[in-house]
């Protein structure tokens, strides 16, 4: 068993609402417990669950050797985020870092998941952020909502890193960080660079 401790509502707000629509062990970290602590004199909120293994960013030499597992990773990631989509949620921060092996590779980090139609959280894993999220938060784009695009954009960004020498993309590997939203704001973008790696 692992605990997390959280200031994050939203979170338990999403654990609350489903588990009441189904049983997903297969697809996302199992919770056993969650709900109001204290911790030293500080409140707080904590959710008990299974402890997996490694994350795919501490696999990704392993995933990138064995094919077979890459594929399997993909295939277990892939329906995961359908569970969600089909309970009309999406994962919000779907990156390398919050895919973890339980023997099944699973979903974790529920911070940012949030029901589609929504206005999301001002937050994103730089390199994964959809076009339209990035445009919103780094040039004062149109409000955007929720919808499954951006979790399948962040699937996109998932795999490719899984195929790609050490998940390094070359669009942003000379790049600042804080440069990375004004990149994938453009209109034009595409992960062109990269895929080209693959070819060769």
């Amino acid at each position: 068993m692992a605990v997390k401790l959280t200031t994050q509502q939203r979170e338990l707000d999403f654990i609350d609402k489903i588990n009441r629509l189904g049983d997903f062990k297969d697809h996302f970290v199992e919770w056993y417990d969650w709900g109001p602590v204290n911790v030293a004199g500080i409140d707080c909120l904590a959710v008990v669950m299974e402890r997996g293994h490694d994350n795919c960013r501490e696999l990704l030499p392993l995933l990138q050797r064995d094919k077979f597992l890459r594929l399997r990773c993909i295939d277990h990631v892939a329906k995961a985020v359908r569970a969600l989509h089909q309970h009309n949620f999406i994962h919000g921060d779907l990156k390398l870092e919050n895919v973890v092996d339980f023997g099944l590779y699973k979903l974790i980090d529920f911070d940012h998941a949030i029901e589609m139609g929504r206005t999301p959280p001002p937050h994103c894993t730089k390199e994964y952020c959809p076009p339209e999220l990035g445009q919103y938060l780094r040039q004062n784009g149109a409000p955007v909502v929720t919808s499954a695009t951006f979790d399948i954009w962040c699937l996109g960004v998932l795999v490719l890193k899984l195929f790609i020498k050490d998940g390094i993309l070359a669009e942003f590997s000379d790049v600042e960080n804080k440069d990375i939203l004004d990149i994938i704001s453009d209109p034009g973008f595409l992960f062109n660079d990269s895929i080209h790696q693959l070819r060769n």
